[in-house]
């Protein structure tokens, strides 16, 4: 019975549960007003930066000239791969190997040592030492840095654009959150007509990560804290949000996605 009239018009409980209803939609409606408003501003500056990339290579770095240093991201802005997604480099080496299984422990064996580590930064050994023993294990590893070598191939406008930059002797270097070693991502780079960066920041010998804005930390301290750096990539959160939470200005680069947007530029 007392249960019954506190449900009641009038009892507390009635009147609390009006003022946590009313709570909840005011709550409700501040967040759903932020997603609204964060897509806006998302995609304003996607498409301010995206304006930055129909010009052609040679005239953007020239407006980056007053930077002391440009810095880029390497998977999906310097180096494109022709798979939707990473994780299908290792379908393609289950179907070498003949084990249809294989990609889903490589992606499970990879999430179990992440977790074992404070940053989540880990690297391509600890993730095969992850997988335990299995037969051809050390081929399987080889056929994933065949395949990254093989399938990998340079974005044509941000060669060009590097080029022109490499050219009027600017200081170039790369980030990436990336489990391989950067020796191996240096040989991408050349394999594909880079020149050689000045430096190359890669997560996993780090233990920090862009996504994390531990990365550009490091990369900070070890250039002269001075210099006004640009960096430029693909993902939003991690090359634009971080990059400028960590003092750095950035460009959003479109993207593979957007890549006939670019066409007429690259191949003129």
């Amino acid at each position: 019975m007392e249960v019954w009239l506190l449900a009641q018009p009038g009892g507390r409980a009635y009147s609390g549960l009006i003022l946590l209803v009313e709570g909840v939609l005011v709550v409700g409606g501040l967040l759903l007003f932020w997603a609204v408003y964060r897509r806006f501003l998302q995609e304003k500056i996607r498409r301010e930066n995206a304006a930055a990339f129909q010009r052609p290579p040679e005239k953007l770095a020239r407006s980056l000239e007053s930077w002391d240093v440009v810095s880029f991201d390497l998977f999906d802005t310097l180096l494109r791969r022709p798979v939707e997604k990473p994780t299908e480099i290792f379908r393609l080496v289950g179907e070498k190997l003949g084990d249809s299984r294989f990609a889903s422990r490589r992606i499970q064996a990879e999430q179990r040592a992440r977790q074992g580590r404070p940053s989540g930064e880990v690297t391509l050994e600890e993730i095969y030492l992850a997988m335990g023993s299995f037969p051809g294990k050390e081929t399987a590893k080889s056929l994933e840095l065949e395949l990254e070598s093989s399938l990998c191939f340079a974005d044509s406008y941000m060669l060009r654009l590097w080029e022109e930059l490499h050219k009027a002797g600017k200081p170039l270097i790369v980030l990436s959150d990336m489990y391989l070693p950067a020796s191996f991502l240096e040989r991408l780079l050349e394999k594909a007509g880079y020149s050689a960066p000045t430096r190359l920041f890669v997560s996993c010998e780090y233990r920090q990560s862009k996504h994390r804005g531990g990365l550009f930390q490091i990369a900070r301290q070890e250039l002269e804290k001075e210099k006004r750096i640009l960096h430029i990539g693909d993902n939003y959160g991690s090359d634009v949000q971080q990059a400028r939470r960590m003092g750095w200005q950035a460009l959003w680069y479109p993207g593979p996605e957007n890549s006939r947007v670019l066409e007429s530029h690259t191949n003129p």
